[in-house]
């Protein structure tokens, strides 16, 4: 069986993006972006899964710079609609959790994700940043504190447990996230049809539309 290294750990959407791409692979758990692609360059896996781009917020540049200084083949990719939940322990009402006891964890995108949400219904609530949405229901299961809750995809409750208290929360319902997948040895795909380049431009008036043009001259 496959294994794939991801950011974040089981039940997020970085392993909901490998059952997208590779369905019934194993995942490696990774903290960063870093550690996924040198789980791949050092073969531990041969395959790793990252973000690169998300609708709302754009490119995520720490990938772009990690391929950019890797020599990984890119060779698949899937596209996310990404719903945030606001999960718990058990189920509570917002206004028991709207107060300064109680707090919300999950790691920065989708705090930026919910951000209207949380103003309007939990402004009171202390918000905690962790490294995976997915894991951040991990550790609220694990306390079993029902004034500590988490924002994860529904995956993450089909994983671990848990309620969910609201959602989807997430302020704009065309939130989408592109996810790529990495390997070092080259693998083929007669099905391909796209091509993925990063390009660096000189800092003179004009660089990137003469990139651009160059691209547009040729129809492509």
């Amino acid at each position: 069986m496959n294994t794939v290294a991801i950011q974040g750990v089981e039940g997020s959407f970085h392993d909901q993006a490998v059952q997208e791409l590779m369905p019934g692979a194993e995942v490696l758990a990774c903290a960063t972006f870093q550690d996924v692609f040198e789980a791949v360059t050092k073969d531990k896996v041969p395959y790793g899964v990252v973000a690169i781009e998300n609708s709302l917020h754009g490119s995520i540049n720490p990938v772009s710079r990690l391929l950019e200084r890797n020599n990984v083949w890119v060779s698949g990719e899937v596209t996310l609609t990404i719903e945030q939940f606001l999960l718990g322990v058990e189920p509570m009402s917002l206004e028991a959790l709207n107060t300064p006891e109680a707090e919300v964890r999950t790691m920065f995108p989708a705090f930026a994700q919910c951000e209207l949400w949380l103003q309007e219904h939990l402004p009171q609530a202390r918000r905690t940043e962790m490294y995976d949405t997915a894991y951040s229901l991990v550790t609220v299961l694990d306390e079993k504190n029902p004034l500590a809750v988490a924002i994860a995809g529904r995956r993450a409750m089909e994983v671990y447990g848990g309620h969910v208290i609201a959602g989807p929360i997430n302020d704009d319902p065309h939130n989408f996230t592109r996810f790529i997948l990495s390997s070092k040895d080259t693998r083929e795909d007669a099905k391909a049809n796209r091509t993925m380049l990063i390009l660096t431009t000189s800092h003179s008036d004009g660089a990137l539309y003469h990139a651009l043009g160059a691209f547009a001259k040729e129809g492509i």
